[in-house]
């Protein structure tokens, strides 16, 4: 099966290149963001047209108008009282563990999102613009997931009640998954009914599908097998059943421990796993399920290339008997020389398996 390559631009990357600044206002004026998507486009196009023109061409289209800050936890973080933290050029953030204060299950409550900020100004933004350009011009970033395998399958996608609910409440959770189960259940339930608020409004006022369900579970290589099969997996099956929807699950880091519970999940559509993880073991227990491997790549703009090659090989070697892709994250300081040295590394692959 052919590979494929999913870039990922990181705001550093594009901001070393095009001076452009993401602060405040370019993540709250969707006018203003427009303007200047429109010229990092125009960077990025000549950019990589030298090193990638295949990948450049997605560049020539012009931008339509995105609202939010596009992470979903640093959104549902901000609706419990954390605070967004904003940066010249880095990825938007929340202020740390907003629900750390609370000490009783019954102070836990959901938000009403349609009069709490800032899903409130997102969703005001979003109806004003598609009024103004229609639906296929504006997009709420951070909700919506497309299948990387299965492209026609589109739906909704979240980051897990695992790891939101450590964004919430910290390493506390821990604690009160052993001592106070009863409150960490609470919060699972509080993450869980704010979530699908959200997805609610969205499938009904943005049409959003509910095909796959993307859950960001970066949090798993943090907790034992057996938490995750407790507290993880089963809170995200009851999300996938609520919607009739095929899940998508990323897991970053070292994921191996989790390998048997995810290979028994039977509406698993496609798993995205570190690079550290025994990848051919995930194949053996996976054998046709798509996988979307997401390497250290930020190393890629320190390391020699012909070191990057040969992870990028190791990779395939491992997992490409069955369907896979790789997100190829690009940081600040990256050369042009690495760039050539993946793509070319993957056209080789993909030349020499044909058939």
């Amino acid at each position: 099966m052919e590979v494929s390559i999913n870039p990922y631009l990181c705001l550093e990357f594009i901001h070393e290149l095009t001076q452009v600044k993401f602060g405040e206002r370019y993540f709250n004026d969707p006018e203003y963001r427009r303007q200047q998507d429109i010229l990092i486009n125009q960077k990025l196009f000549d950019y990589f047209s030298q090193y990638w023109p295949e990948y450049a061409a997605g560049y020539a289209a012009e931008p339509g108008y995105v609202v939010g800050v596009g992470q979903a936890f640093v959104i549902l973080a901000a609706l419990f009282g954390s605070q967004i933290v904003y940066y010249d050029d880095f990825h938007p953030d929340c202020t740390a563990n907003p629900l750390a204060w609370v000490t009783d299950a019954d102070q836990l409550r959901v938000p009403d999102i349609a009069n709490t900020w800032p899903m409130s100004q997102y969703l005001d933004q979003y109806a004003e613009l598609v009024a103004k350009y229609g639906p296929q011009r504006v997009s709420l970033a951070g909700f919506e997931s497309q299948a990387i395998h299965s492209p026609h399958l589109r739906g909704l996608t979240m980051h897990s009640p695992l790891t939101t609910a450590y964004k919430l409440r910290g390493e506390q959770l821990f604690l009160d998954m052993v001592e106070r189960p009863q409150l960490a259940q609470r919060l699972f339930a509080v993450v869980r009914d704010t979530y699908c608020q959200i997805c609610d409004r969205l499938i009904e006022i943005a049409g959003h599908k509910s095909d796959v369900i993307f859950f960001g579970a970066c949090f798993s290589s943090l907790v034992s097998e057996p938490v995750w099969r407790k507290w993880e997996m089963p809170a995200i099956i009851e999300i996938a059943e609520r919607y009739n929807a095929r899940i998508l699950l990323h897991s970053c880091g070292r994921s191996t421990h989790i390998l048997k519970p995810l290979s028994e999940i039977s509406c698993l559509q496609e798993v995205h796993l570190g690079d550290a993880t025994n990848l051919a073991e995930a194949r053996r227990l996976m054998p046709n399920t798509g996988f979307y491997i997401v390497p250290d790549s930020v190393n890629w703009a320190r390391n020699p290339a012909e070191q990057t090659r040969r992870s990028v090989e190791a990779m395939m070697a491992a997992a490409a008997s069955g369907p896979l892709a790789f997100q190829f994250v690009m940081e600040k300081g990256l050369s042009p020389e690495t760039i050539r040295t993946v793509v070319e590394t993957v056209r080789s692959y993909n030349a020499s398996h044909q058939g």
